[in-house]
């Protein structure tokens, strides 16, 4: 609850909401005690609403596979749209270390060339029982390039740090589409500051902290497997058989990021779109036209009779 002090009129609001407008008079509030409590950084808005919604239409008109009828209204800027809000929202940035004890084999290719003699062409009798002397052709030989591969063991520790590795505190925002809107920029973030709230809407984290904190735990998991494979495993193949894997967490931070949130109407379904207050990235699922895809299924079906049809490979030719 804000009680306001341009208007004096006391507003509800969700219990996770630190900072919103009022709906009176449109004047920004902030629940200052609460946010400086939970907060450690929030990340500006880079990306104007302006823009944003240009971005919008962009990702909408771009996709070929969209129905026509709502690339038109996308280019036009015609597109009906519920609404277009800042949100700052909240994530945990993890600072950890990744170590881990490898063992495993590890390929390398090498090549060798194989030569082989063709076989010479024999006599075959006639119909009659006679023989018909062919002259034997000169031999020939075929060359190939043959890849072999030769393994080792291999056993080693790694070590790396990452900074900054987020997951989303919000269930408003599923973590599948908040993967999908990195990068941000963690450079840029500011110490809290409650002016950096203002006119904007911004929440505390909706998702219990254990789900959170398991859920980082095995992405950072995941990303030491990967660091693994891709910058200590060396040969052409490698195949792992154990590794031990820990994960130190040195530091985490609530950190605000900025993301724009559009509900579009397409074809009279809303459809929900993130766009990265950054970067400018946009993700959310567009529909995909019906026609265009039946479209592009009965030509590659006639490409296929056609090539059959001028191979003569047709049942009926």
């Amino acid at each position: 609850m804000y009680a306001c002090t341009a208007c004096g009129a006391v507003v509800e609001s969700d219990v996770r909401e630190v900072a919103t407008r009022c709906a009176y008079c449109a004047s920004p509030l902030v629940d200052t005690k609460r946010a400086a409590s939970a907060i450690d950084a929030v990340v500006p808005f880079r990306l104007s609403k302006r823009a944003a919604l240009e971005r919008l239409r962009a990702h909408i008109g771009d996709r070929w596979w969209t129905p026509e009828a709502l690339r038109k209204l996308a280019r036009r800027g015609q597109l009906q749209t519920d609404s277009v809000q800042g949100v700052l929202v909240p994530f945990y940035a993890y600072d950890a270390t990744l170590r881990a004890d490898y063992s495993a084999r590890v390929g390398v290719h090498w090549e060798r060339t194989e030569t082989r003699q063709a076989k010479t062409r024999r006599p075959k009798p006639d119909k009659a029982g006679e023989t018909i002397h062919i002259e034997p052709e000169q031999p020939q030989t075929r060359t190939k390039v043959v890849r072999e591969t030769e393994w080792f063991d291999l056993r080693g520790s790694m070590g790396t740090q990452l900074d900054g590795h987020l997951v989303c505190a919000s269930a408003g925002l599923s973590g599948e589409r908040a993967r999908a809107l990195a990068p941000f920029d963690l450079g840029r973030a500011a110490a809290f500051d409650p002016r950096l709230l203002l006119g904007w809407s911004a929440e505390l984290p909706s998702k219990a902290r254990r789900d959170i904190d398991r859920e980082a735990h095995a992405t950072l998991s995941d990303l030491g497997r990967a660091h693994l494979r891709d910058q200590h495993l060396t040969g052409d193949v490698h195949r792992l058989r154990t590794v031990e894997l820990d994960v130190e967490i040195h530091r985490v931070r609530l950190v605000l990021l900025p993301i724009w949130l559009a509900t579009v109407r397409l074809g009279g379904a809303p459809v929900q779109l993130a766009i990265n207050g950054q970067s400018g990235r946009c993700v959310g699922r567009v529909p995909t036209s019906i026609a265009k895809v039946a479209s592009v299924v009965v030509a590659a079906v006639i490409a296929v009779l056609v090539t059959l049809w001028t191979r003569g490979d047709l049942p009926w030719t």
